[in-house]
């Protein structure tokens, strides 16, 4: 059994290491649960939302703060080479 929210933060642990410090770029990935979506978010002098990861692990880009793009996922967390041409900018 793939668990969720292991694969989880081996993303947003994988989106951190993305950040290069020595560019001034204290970013930080985090995760926060809701009902349908564990939404991904950007902390740095701001919040933003990064992108939203539903329950089958799909990962979906960020239309606003509260809701996904539906239009495609764009990777899904349970295969880390699909997120690995992620950039800390935007999926």
């Amino acid at each position: 059994m793939r668990n969720f929210e292991t694969a989880l933060k081996q993303f947003t642990d994988y989106m951190d290491s993305k950040v290069d410090i020595s560019r001034n770029m204290p970013k930080k990935f985090i995760a926060k649960m809701g009902k349908k979506y564990a939404k991904i978010i950007v902390v740095d002098n701001q919040r933003s939302a990064y992108a939203f990861v539903d329950m089958d692990g799909k990962i979906w880009k960020s239309a606003s703060w509260s809701a996904p793009a539906k239009n495609f996922p764009r990777a899904n967390i349970f295969e880390p080479e699909s997120y690995k041409d992620f950039e800390i900018y935007g999926i």
